[in-house]
């Protein structure tokens, strides 16, 4: 059903998408390099700063740090999702670069809809269980 195929094309970022992810990037390195040097701590989560409620991504921006800095633990603590889908995509992204190489999937029109169905419906049950975690242990956590 899955099998490693030929890509036939390396993946291509459109520039828009690049400049906003560096954006992103240097505005988290920005409050990061803040938030250390003056000790205050910025809610970068517009859910969190209006209800007080964790959203599924709280703590992203920490896990990665927490990653980066080589603490998969603590980063699984923070936010399982992120610690576990961030190295899963990166990983994956390597492989497809390094080997021009991809995932397909075989099969016909209407099981494939079938199956785009239920690992849409995982995804939104993985979403909410990271949910239920961070709202029952990081309640008071922000961004």
């Amino acid at each position: 059903m899955l099998r490693v195929a030929p890509a036939t094309r390396l993946p291509r970022a459109q520039a828009w998408v690049v400049v906003l992810y560096a954006r992103w990037g240097a505005g988290v390195a920005t409050v990061f390099v803040l938030s250390r040097a003056t000790g205050i701590h910025a809610d970068l989560c517009p859910l969190h700063r209006m209800t007080g409620l964790p959203c599924p991504f709280c703590g992203g921006t920490r896990t990665v740090f927490l990653l980066a800095s080589l603490h998969p633990l603590d980063a699984l603590a923070m936010n399982p999702m992120v610690a576990l889908a961030l190295p899963a995509l990166v990983l994956a992204l390597v492989t497809r670069f390094a080997t021009a190489r991809t995932l397909h999937l075989d099969a016909p029109p209407e099981r494939r809809h079938a199956i785009t169905r239920a690992l849409t419906l995982a995804a939104a049950m993985l979403l909410l269980v990271n949910w239920v975690y961070l709202l029952a242990y990081l309640p008071d956590t922000p961004a």
